[in-house]
């Protein structure tokens, strides 16, 4: 019985061993490891290829020559598949590794852009302040573009709006950026201060001032019967009355509470419409390189 299982295994071995010499193909070179890497890649399975792109490099009794842009490879990999912040650190090594200045830029502008997806906007515009150079080539162009989207995506219009004034292209992007930054310094835009005033003067009046009408009228009702059920006791009963002192107590925490809101309601509105005018900006604005 022994024998039979020995012979067995033996036969699968041998079978085995036929099929990969008839093959021809080593799996494990690793030539055709970054060619199936490729492949994954080009199949959108980024994360895998990014395995594989790290098996690549241990193929290697040392890392080889094209390691550089092996790292960038593995960036572009997390990049795609969501996972910004080990794109930009693999961005990182590529870029210290590199001795191409084209290549080195490409590297540049994907850090920055991993910084900027994970909301990062103040260390991207940092990291481009250090890289950017004011000449012709595409990439630094792209990286203009995106220290002013950085801006844009935290509403700091007139930075942007200063940045631009001196970008003499006038691309799809650049227009688009000029939009919307034109647009960001004119939206509509309430004074907490006015709706602050206006609910003192007026009860719930602040509220009508930022568009919030029931709230505005349910304050200037709630406020005025207090109001009136205060004097109103105060009235038949005189200094003493309890309804004046309870009414009155409770209708000037309403009244307080009705200037805070509308303070608050000013900022809200602001706030809302500065975030649409992101989110659009969003949409319509990519800047990006390939891959």
């Amino acid at each position: 019985m022994t024998i039979l299982i020995l012979f067995k295994i033996f036969s699968l071995t041998a079978a085995d061993s036929t099929y990969a010499d008839s093959s021809g193909t080593d799996y494990y070179e690793a030539s055709n490891v970054l060619r199936f890497a490729d492949h994954l890649y080009q199949e959108k399975d980024y994360f895998r290829a990014a395995g594989e792109y790290y098996r690549y490099l241990f193929s290697f009794d040392t890392f080889p020559p094209n390691t550089d842009s092996i790292y960038y490879r593995i960036g572009a990999c997390f990049k795609k598949g969501g996972n910004y912040s080990k794109a930009s650190d693999f961005f990182m090594k590529s870029a210290q590794l590199s001795h191409d200045p084209s290549f080195i830029s490409s590297a540049n502008f994907n850090i920055s852009k991993s910084y900027s997806l994970i909301s990062n906007y103040e260390r991207s515009n940092e990291f481009i302040g250090r890289h950017i150079r004011e000449d012709d080539d595409p990439v630094q162009k792209k990286m203009r573009q995106l220290r002013v989207a950085n801006y844009l995506y935290t509403a700091r219009w007139q930075q942007a709006a200063d940045l631009l004034r001196s970008e003499i292209d006038t691309d799809t992007i650049t227009n688009l950026l000029r939009r919307f930054t034109n647009e960001g310094l004119t939206l509509p835009h309430k004074s907490a201060v006015l709706a602050g005033v206006f609910s003192t003067i007026i009860p719930g009046s602040g509220k009508l001032y930022t568009n919030r009408f029931y709230e505005g009228m349910q304050s200037f009702f709630t406020v005025g019967i207090m109001g009136w059920q205060s004097c109103d006791g105060f009235k038949s009963s005189g200094i003493s009355s309890f309804k004046g002192w309870a009414f009155g107590v409770v209708g000037g925490l309403f009244y307080l509470g009705n200037i805070y809101g509308s303070i608050v309601a000013a900022e809200i509105y602001n706030e809302e419409i500065e975030n649409k005018h992101i989110e659009k900006i969003r949409v319509y604005v990519n800047i990006d390189i390939d891959y």
